[in-house]
């Protein structure tokens, strides 16, 4: 099969063509605000929000025992980590 690209003159707009699938199977689409949220409504919402402490878990790498986060286990015990520098 060979496929027909029409040629463009240059500062011609191209027309834009719909995908063929229809918009519920894209998925849900993110609400938006109608409005500007104030300055001021925006910072005490950010200062609401509090980070959590990363939660320790012990490990033992070479004889030594030391508590690092759950996500950095593996690489403590593949010794990627240098645990004993603090």
């Amino acid at each position: 099969m060979t496929s027909f690209v029409a040629a463009v003159p240059i500062g011609h707009a191209v027309r834009h063509v719909e995908p063929e699938t229809p918009t519920e199977e894209l998925g849900p689409t993110m609400a938006t605000p109608k409005r500007r949220m104030s300055r001021a409504n925006t910072r005490s919402r950010r200062s609401q929000w509090k980070a959590t402490k990363a939660e320790l878990v012990g490990v033992t790498v070479a004889g030594q025992k030391h508590k690092v986060p759950r996500r950095l286990l593996k690489a403590a015990r593949l010794g990627l980590i240098d645990l004993d520098r603090r």
